[in-house]
């Protein structure tokens, strides 16, 4: 975020972080627990993170992004 704000980033942004939670993706997303690809966390603190940010993802997009048809 401050390499962005350090750059100008002249679009909307935001981070969302949660305490003891891993790489969060869509609801019910779950990477791997060990090996190469972990994503760190534990299952409940993820699937809170995951819960509680797909709903600001999706108004985030919604408020700045703009639907072109595709035709």
């Amino acid at each position: 975020m401050r390499r962005l704000a350090d750059h100008e980033h002249p679009f909307p942004d935001a981070h969302l972080t949660y305490e003891g939670a891993g790489h969060i993706g869509t609801p019910g997303h779950r990477g791997p627990a060990t090996g190469r690809f972990a994503v760190g966390g534990t299952p409940e603190l993820d699937a809170q993170a995951n819960a509680d940010a797909w709903p600001r993802v999706l108004d985030f997009l919604d408020r700045h992004v703009q639907a072109k048809p595709l035709f």
